[in-house]
């Protein structure tokens, strides 16, 4: 008698995953995911780690499109899109294991759905699949994971890139359960690379694994179907052997692309660092107060904040992206975070230097309980002192962008077309491929969405960053 395992229960879910099984919803939510992920990856393409991760990897051959021009292999393929989507830290984050779901799993799906000529449908139900499949185990981990320091973006969503490529090759339940097993026996990274290259990079490193893992197991190399549950598996070593199994017989129930659905990104920077830009923001223009008159800003976050914002005087862009803050002054001093004022995180601005060296922040217990976590798990309380000495404050539980506080398809189709201005300075390309993207799940062959996003990665040499 087979035992059922974790990676065996995915992978027939998986395998029989149909899209007219997948609710309305979900596709609209998916379409929305994998528009905004081509966005950012068309942004990303010419940011310097994507450029010296395209010149260090690219060879010649393949039928995968990469982005900043060219085509691989769909391995090199996924890594220098993986690396472009997260270059700017714009893409989007599940609150399920907190992720970033998309930036790993869409570049695999896009480069595997070019190599073995996919439909657009077969690319839209594996992408679905891949996602589904990652927050389920971020749901059954619980934020335990993460907040033991592995980054989820390559534990978590590595195995859901690796379900979707498999479905894609056409892999039978049994196969999608090894590659599985294969990329959580691989799990492991943690989140030390944060501020640094290596993000981006290992972003697109994951996805490329998970591409060179159904690979393997599609050459009939096997894997460990037990690699969660196994003595010296996942659960055990990573997760002190935490795991709820009552989640994942909410496959195909619970759609966690729409419940609790997706935080799309308004900043290019840490979601962590969201609510604070807002609420810093929205103060300065309900009081009216000149950013000269600030005398001290006091800044209260939960845990999963303080753990993620570690960079109080940052030097670099990357630095800046996670940073509460130059957070806070662009606040002031912008009313946003733009993908300029990250290029120019160079050389911040003395102004904004002067700002963030009036910005003290802590790590508040009571905006770390389990209710507070679940709900509003990066939540901020700004409060203003000024120097005629009266105090504003403010509390904002969820940033715009959030699930319960979700960008319109408008609004988003707006910064795809902002990130294609930013990479290519026309609009030109931009003005007809969202409504394309988002209409993805219509029938059609792959070749249409292919030739988009081929118009838009080999659109010139893109801006100097």
């Amino acid at each position: 008698m087979t035992v059922s395992t974790i990676s065996t229960t995915l992978a027939h879910w998986a395998h029989g995953l149909a899209l007219s099984r997948v609710p309305d919803e979900t596709i609209h939510a998916a379409r929305r995911a994998l528009l905004d992920t081509i966005g950012v990856i068309t942004a990303g393409a010419h940011h310097p780690v994507t450029t010296k991760t395209r010149t260090a990897f690219l060879g010649a051959g393949g039928q995968s499109s990469v982005s900043g021009g060219g085509s691989s292999g769909a391995s090199t393929a996924a890594l220098v899109n993986g690396c472009a989507a997260h270059a700017y830290d714009f893409d989007d984050v599940s609150h399920t294991g907190i992720m970033h779901g998309s930036a790993v799993i869409a570049p695999a799906v896009l480069a595997v759905a070019e190599q073995v000529e996919a439909t657009d449908s077969d690319a839209l139900v594996a992408f679905v699949a891949g996602s589904e499949a990652a927050y389920i185990l971020g749901d059954a981990l619980s934020h335990r994971h993460f907040l033991k320091g592995w980054w989820t973006t390559c534990t978590l969503s590595g195995i859901g890139a690796g379900v979707a490529a498999a479905k894609l090759m056409g892999q039978t339940p049994a196969q999608i359960a090894q590659v599985i097993g294969l990329m959580a026996a691989n799990a492991g990274c943690s989140r030390s690379p944060f501020g640094t290259d290596g993000k981006p990079f290992l972003c697109g490193f994951t996805a490329k694994t998970a591409v060179e893992m159904a690979q393997a197991v599609q050459a009939t190399i096997s894997g460990p179907v037990d690699a969660f549950e196994n003595e010296s598996g996942f659960l055990s070593l990573l997760n002190d052997g935490h795991f709820d199994r009552g989640v994942l017989k909410s496959c195909g129930e619970i759609w966690r692309l729409v419940d609790p659905g997706l935080l799309f990104k308004r900043y290019p920077i840490c979601s962590s660092a969201h609510a604070v830009t807002e609420e810093s923001a929205v103060l300065k223009q309900r009081h009216g107060f000149a950013v000269e008159d600030v005398a001290e800003v006091e800044c209260r976050v939960p845990d999963v904040v303080a753990q993620s914002l570690v960079y109080d005087d940052p030097t670099t862009p990357q630095e800046c992206q996670f940073s509460i803050p130059f957070s806070v002054a662009c606040g002031f001093h912008h009313g946003e975070v733009s993908l300029s004022h990250i290029v120019a995180g160079k050389e911040v601005a003395r102004a904004l230097r002067e700002t963030m060296a009036k910005v003290r922040w802590f790590k508040d217990d009571q905006l770390s309980t389990e209710d507070m976590r679940r709900d509003f798990p990066e939540c901020a309380k700004v409060v203003v002192r000024l120097r005629q000495g009266q105090s504003v404050e403010g509390f904002r539980r969820l940033a715009t962008g959030m699930p319960a506080a979700p960008l319109t398809d408008d609004h988003l189709a707006d910064k795809f077309r902002a990130c294609v201005e930013f990479a290519s300075g026309s609009t030109e390309t931009a003005s007809g491929s969202a409504e394309s993207i988002l209409n993805l799940a219509h029938a059609g062959p792959w070749r249409n969405l292919s030739h988009t996003v081929k118009t838009l990665w080999n659109s010139g040499e893109g801006r100097p960053h």
